[in-house]
């Protein structure tokens, strides 16, 4: 891309165009022979495509969509409550990982002197 942009013959039809010569990449729609996995946002080739979910790039990508729409969801306010605080771990060392970490958030609820109980915490991953 960047060997197109800068060439002669790209910025002459820019200038004709009227139009700056420094333009970002724009990814089609549709690709001829090809599927779009929104999982992946890529053009996958049709042949490649019946085993394209099997593959571990696209499993690790799946298995990371589900976690953070699990916390989007999460922090989302329901009914007048919500939760709040950082709960994305990062990579977290063995070491770490073996003594536990802790993280911590707030239940906030928009409805003065309502009762609330939490009953139940699931990791997504």
């Amino acid at each position: 891309w960047h060997g197109h942009v800068s060439s002669a013959k790209h910025a002459s039809q820019a200038a004709i165009k009227g139009m700056s010569p420094d333009v970002p990449p724009e990814e089609p729609e549709q690709v001829p022979g090809h599927q779009l996995c929104v999982v992946c946002n890529r053009h996958i080739p049709s042949r490649f495509w019946a085993r394209h979910p099997s593959q571990p790039q696209h499993k690790e990508r799946e298995q990371f969509l589900k976690f953070t729409s699990a916390v989007e969801e999460t922090e989302k306010d329901k009914n007048g409550l919500s939760v709040v605080g950082d709960f994305d771990f990062k990579i977290v060392e063995p070491e770490k990982a073996a003594a536990g970490v802790v993280v911590g958030g707030t239940i906030q609820t928009q409805v003065p002197a309502t009762r609330i109980a939490l009953i139940d915490i699931r990791l997504a991953s």
